[in-house]
């Protein structure tokens, strides 16, 4: 049973990553890339990596765990899925004009 090909994956436990995968979400978090595609692609990385020990590795030795969540919340839904430009673009606002 264990050992059978057409055993539906259990959703308890997280899909396998590439060395790639884990790199690229290293590089995006570190800032090494601009290419929308491999932030797209960390951010779904992170998003299965989460309630790991590598994932509390990004968030706590490699990045801050408010720039891994910001990374989920401007790339992807609530259900891990991308968002491909549906979110608003942040617009950049000097708040002492206003004070």
């Amino acid at each position: 049973e264990l050992m059978s090909s057409e055993s539906i994956p259990d959703p308890e436990f997280s899909g396998a990553c590439t060395f790639e995968e884990l790199g690229n979400v290293a590089d995006v978090l570190l800032n090494r890339t601009t290419d929308k595609e491999k932030i797209m692609d960390a951010a779904e990385t992170l998003y299965k990596l989460q309630d790991s020990d590598i994932y509390h590795f990004y968030t706590t030795s490699i990045s801050t765990e408010k720039q891994v969540d910001r990374l989920l919340k401007d790339n992807l839904d609530g259900a891990g899925r991308r968002l491909n430009g549906m979110q608003s673009e942040r617009i950049a606002v000097d708040w002492n004009k206003f004070m």
